[in-house]
């Protein structure tokens, strides 16, 4: 069967072709999904079918469109009690809300509005408040918005070299998130870049980093970026991918 089907995992929509394996197509997307033996026999690559039965992605083979979840809907029970809302832009707002789960600087988490999914991450400087970045179409329904309770976390090294990349749709994001580090404490220079992968990222040239934070909001698989700073001679030694939903 010749074409491609789109899959939706977490709120993100990825293009896979027909017959391919669905863990490796959405991991070479740029995906983030648990996984381990590649044999279906640890169950962490388990996602969860909106409509239908939980899949084990290194088993599955792509023949139809799939909307999927990365972790069970029940797990997003965290409420929001009160917060406070500062607008970035017309596309992205910054939250601080009390709730019960405290999450560090860089943790990424995922969020529940109805039947949306999306991802977002903690800007989080001190443990009192969850402070994290939070589409503006949303905001009038924050008070319906569930948290879910295990978060991935972000290595953040205050003591490393970052660079931040971002899709064009999160520059402000990438500027904020900036200014919040070195609040922080982090180094007073983080560059941050656009993620332009049909052009040569030369501002970046001969520089070395030892983390890179991703905040994209289209699909970019680590390949991808990787080849891409290449081209200008960046190195990176470790990535860490903080996709939002858009």
């Amino acid at each position: 069967m010749n074409g491609k089907c789109t899959i939706s995992l977490d709120g993100h929509s990825y293009r896979v072709p027909n017959g391919e394996n669905l863990l490796a197509s959405l991991l070479q997307l740029g995906a983030i999904i648990p996984h381990s033996c590649l044999a279906g026999a640890c169950g962490s690559c388990r996602l969860y079918q909106v409509h239908g039965q939980p899949l084990l992605a290194c088993q599955t083979t792509v023949n139809q469109p799939l909307e999927l979840l990365t972790k069970p809907a029940e797990r997003f029970i965290v409420a929001l009690a009160t917060y406070q809302v500062e607008q970035l832009s017309d596309r992205w707002c910054k939250v601080q809300a009390h709730c019960p789960l405290s999450l560090p600087l860089g943790a990424v988490f995922r969020w529940q509005l109805k039947d949306e999914v999306g991802r977002s991450v903690s800007c989080s400087i001190t443990g009192d408040l969850l402070t994290f970045y939070f589409p503006t179409r949303l905001i009038d329904q924050l008070s319906e918005v569930r948290i879910e309770q295990g978060a991935q976390r972000a290595q953040l090294d205050i003591s490393a070299s970052h660079l931040i990349l971002y899709s064009a749709n999160n520059q402000v994001l990438a500027e904020n998130f900036n200014r919040v580090m070195q609040d922080a404490g982090f180094e007073q220079n983080c560059p941050i870049a656009p993620i332009e992968l049909n052009s040569t990222p030369s501002a970046l040239s001969f520089q070395r980093f030892e983390k890179a934070l991703v905040l994209n909001d289209q699909p970019a698989s680590l390949e991808a970026l990787e080849q891409w700073l290449t081209s200008s001679r960046c190195r990176v030694a470790e990535f860490t991918f903080m996709t939002h939903s858009n």
